[in-house]
């Protein structure tokens, strides 16, 4: 392939955008195009179709899926199929017109908008071939095949990237962005079990008179401790049921209702693992949090917590 970057539009009005453009050849149709996003059924009856058409019709192109977008986020769909978009040479100023007859799905390798070899040389002028898809033989790794090129041609400028990297390379950072999200969210799981263990020291601050009085009626140890735990236990579970529904009342909205995720949709399923093992390990936490203050509710004599609440009263 041929990559360049000129000056696009859609239609005849606006301003033109820097957008990468890319001639191909029938041997890279031999290799396998990109897959299509969508294209008119009707005047070509396979995707092989619209890349022979597009091969052999230098007013024809296929444009990508993310056409003219600016940031990240879901295809915004900036030009649709039938329509005729305006590429400005670069060197010359000289501006031609090509008809968008499919979008590619793929716009990972950022190939932008894909025309024939004589359709790019109209366009840009003779460029040499500058960018090769290889496939790698059968158990090779293609990031290390990636490496070895890189080094073997190192004075000629090569770079090399695997398709896995490249859309790694472009996910990172939202995956940063949400390893973010999920480290705040656990934080404020561990502050609200250390706060749920600050009660319970206070409650049984309180409730000295109340525990000694029970002690006396002959109430055991045991009762007293369970309890607080139970106490702690209510709290915790009631905190995390609450939780997770909110969490998949808003997950569902999210994912059903919203428009983030473009034409294809998502669909919403309940991460029962999850949703199964983190209430029990908030419960397990607040419990062993609990546990020194139940443990020291009971181990004050009766008759020394009611001397003494009797002598704060006196």
């Amino acid at each position: 392939m041929s990559w360049t970057v000129a000056g696009l539009r859609v239609g005849h009005s606006g301003g033109f955008r820097d957008w990468p453009v890319s001639g191909f050849d029938r041997a890279f149709l031999d290799g396998g195009p990109p897959a299509l996003e969508t294209f008119d059924t009707q005047k070509y009856p396979s995707e092989e179709a619209v890349w022979e058409a597009v091969a052999a019709d230098p007013k024809l192109a296929v444009a990508d899926v993310a056409f003219l977008q600016r940031g990240g986020g879901p295809p915004e769909s900036n030009v649709a199929v039938g329509q005729e978009i305006e590429v400005k040479n670069p060197a010359t100023g000289k501006t031609v017109g090509r008809e968008v007859v499919a979008i590619s799905a793929a716009g990972a390798a950022f190939s932008g908008v894909m025309v024939s070899r004589d359709s790019l040389d109209d366009l840009a002028g003779d460029l040499a071939v500058n960018r090769h898809y290889v496939a790698v033989s059968g158990g090779s790794d293609p990031d290390a095949v990636a490496a070895d090129l890189q080094r073997s041609f190192l004075p000629n400028g090569l770079e090399a990237r695997s398709f896995e990297g490249v859309v790694e390379s472009a996910l990172r950072d939202q995956e940063e962005f949400f390893d973010l999200i999920e480290g705040y969210l656990a934080l404020g799981l561990l502050i609200g079990i250390g706060s749920l263990g600050v009660v319970m020291v206070r409650a049984v601050g309180e409730r000295r008179r109340q525990i000694g009085v029970l002690r006396a009626l002959g109430f055991p140890a045991s009762a007293v401790r369970a309890a607080f735990l139970f106490e702690s236990g209510l709290v915790a579970l009631e905190g995390t049921l609450i939780g997770a529904a909110l969490a998949l009342g808003t997950g569902y909205q999210l994912v059903t209702f919203s428009t983030a995720f473009g034409e294809a949709g998502a669909d919403f399923y309940v991460p029962w693992a999850q949703l199964v093992l983190l209430p029990a390990g908030v419960l397990l936490a607040s419990l062993l949090v609990a546990l020194p203050s139940a443990l020291r509710a009971t181990r004050t004599p009766p008759a020394a917590v009611l001397r003494t609440a009797g002598e704060g009263t006196a």
